[in-house]
């Protein structure tokens, strides 16, 4: 009994351990940088809207690698705590690995917003370009007028990038807000080419608005036609239940009649 108790004892303070690992494994990950918690501070104080940090939005992760290693770290000594022995130092490898995996795809909710927004926008902002340098506007002053109309991320890229070639800032430097973009990118390559080669982009900006509104009416199509999957399931866990009790319980309390005594 003394040594069953003993164990016992043992086997609760090595959860409460990997517990107390999770816990801080998951306050690592998920609680604000050092420098964070101040600038938010100072924005508050100030009257002014934080909405993160520049690097984090344009990287979309969620965490930094330091960070990451750390909350992988805990997790995998809370795996081998747990487990125990040599099994233990296996579980703790996996849930090690599981943790970095899964922070590193882990993205901000503002991140997936900004995205969203940019790829909303490009189709408008590519037409509005070409119009504006079609009719004679040079590049950066296009970029400018057409920033300020449609507003948002992507338009704040484009005043950011107009600002940066009017000071004779280098054609990639001040382009690459846009060309870091995934949805912006096409816009960013079209204006960039048109700044160090001196071609037009107007074919290039119709080409891509044209392109932009092709995949969103496809996006649309896909997500109506998947509504018909996702709600057939659901209804056929409604249905089931209903077809067993009225088709197969009657079929087989019929035939089993005569096996009764």
């Amino acid at each position: 009994p003394a040594r069953e108790l003993g164990d016992e004892v043992g086997m609760g303070i090595l959860n409460t351990v990997a517990v107390l690992l999770a816990a801080v494994a998951g306050g690592v990950a998920f609680a604000p940088g050092p420098g964070v918690a101040r600038l938010r501070a100072v924005c508050s104080a100030r009257g002014m809207a934080w909405s993160g940090s520049r690097r984090s939005q344009a990287s979309g992760s969620l965490l930094g690698g330091r960070r990451r290693a750390v909350a992988a770290g805990l997790a995998a000594l809370g795996g081998a705590a747990v487990v125990g022995g040599v099994g233990g130092w296996v579980a703790g490898l996996a849930a090690g690995a599981v943790t970095w995996v899964g922070l590193g795809r882990l993205e901000p909710a503002a991140v997936i917003r900004r995205r969203q927004h940019v790829a909303a926008a490009v189709p408008l902002a590519a037409e509005l370009l070409a119009a504006a340098v079609g009719s004679g506007a040079p590049p950066d002053r296009a970029a400018e007028v057409v920033g300020r109309a449609i507003g948002g991320p992507l338009g704040d890229g484009l005043s950011v990038a107009a600002a940066a070639t009017r000071v004779g800032a280098d054609p990639q430097s001040a382009w690459a807000g846009l060309l870091d973009d995934p949805a912006a990118r096409p816009i960013g390559r079209a204006m960039l080419r048109s700044a160090t080669r001196g071609v037009s982009p107007v074919p290039v900006l119709q080409r891509v608005a044209h392109d932009a509104r092709d995949s969103a009416r496809w996006a649309a199509e896909a997500r109506a036609r998947s509504v018909g999957a996702k709600a057939a399931a659901p209804l056929g866990l409604c249905f089931l239940p209903a077809f067993v009790l009225v088709g197969i319980v009657p079929l087989v309390a019929t035939l089993g009649m005569p096996l009764l005594p």
